[in-house]
């Protein structure tokens, strides 16, 4: 099979003529990258360059503040470790229960099990 153009006619159009009498490929290729690197630049690295200068400001490095991520971090982790524990509490015999017997109500029960997906939080 034949490689068709997509002007459907097998000639050049006068419009990609003179873009290709004037733009290099390697500059349109570029072109087309250069909207998404713009607005990653704008909205995240300009943002994210900002709260790192912030958080590494040398008054940033007090007592108190070791002491704040201390506890935070120690909470996060707790909190982590408890819903792990929950979880597979939790989630490992109903798996178990769900998938090796049927019994009345199984169907109530595996909606009931999705609907805190698909309520919104608020």
């Amino acid at each position: 099979m034949q490689n068709q153009n997509l002007n459907h006619g097998g000639t050049e159009t006068l419009r990609t003529k003179i873009l290709r009498a004037f733009v290099s490929p390697w500059f349109a290729r570029l072109s087309l990258w250069l909207a998404p690197i713009l607005f990653l630049l704008i909205f995240f690295f300009q943002p994210l360059a900002r709260i790192i200068t912030l958080a590494f400001n040398s008054s940033a490095f007090t007592q108190k503040n070791f002491e704040t991520i201390l506890s935070v971090t120690g909470f996060t982790f707790y909190q982590a470790i408890l819903s792990t524990i929950l979880t597979f509490v939790l989630g490992l015999p109903s798996a178990v229960l769900f998938s090796r017997f049927d019994f009345r109500g199984k169907p109530l029960l595996r909606a009931l099990t999705a609907v805190p997906f698909m309520l919104p939080l608020l």
